[in-house]
């Protein structure tokens, strides 16, 4: 699952885009989910942005194990400031207009039966949240035939304007 939001504080400041990847779809029995997070900063000012951190929200019955930026390779884990007990900040230093990839690993305390929000990733200048996106998760449903349990990827239907665009194609006007 692929999630974007873009948010521009000024018409002229700086943006921010954070991206999460992840597979959506969570098997049976398995607590653990991985994703990486895609922080993009562009329109930066000379100096870049200061006091910048990531600041990670889970429910409940979840909690952040590994938050690791990986390049240049920096475990933030152990760095987590206490919000309350479903959210921790973790700082991330100076930014210029530049892009960071983290890994984030979220662990379950039971199995995930529905779908959630596992987590929700926010980006921060000087504390104020600047751009997140969702990690939502929906347990892998049940393959009644066997099989591998792969999914294959889910196609949008075709509308009625799209149906000619998916129509061969001749060279000869046919």
């Amino acid at each position: 699952m692929h999630t974007k939001v873009r948010v521009k504080l000024t018409s002229v400041g700086p943006s921010a885009l954070v991206e999460c990847l992840h597979n959506e779809y969570l098997p049976r029995g398995v607590r653990t989910l991985n994703a990486v997070i895609v922080v993009t900063a562009s329109g930066t000012a000379p100096q870049g942005l200061k006091q910048t951190a990531l600041r990670v929200w889970t429910p409940g019955h979840a909690s952040v194990t590994t938050l690791k930026q990986m390049k240049p390779p920096l475990d933030l884990t152990e760095t987590r400031v206490v919000v309350n007990n479903l959210t921790g900040e973790y700082a991330t230093g100076s930014w210029r207009d530049e892009w960071r990839h983290f890994l984030l690993t979220v662990r379950f305390s039971q199995e995930v039966r529905d779908r959630t929000l596992a987590a929700r990733v926010t980006f921060l200048v000087k504390g104020q949240p600047f751009d997140e996106c969702r990690v939502i998760t929906t347990p892998e449903p049940d393959n009644p035939e066997g099989g591998s349990g792969v999914r294959e990827p889910r196609m949008p239907h075709p509308t009625q304007g799209s149906a000619v665009i998916s129509e061969p194609w001749t060279t000869d006007g046919s």
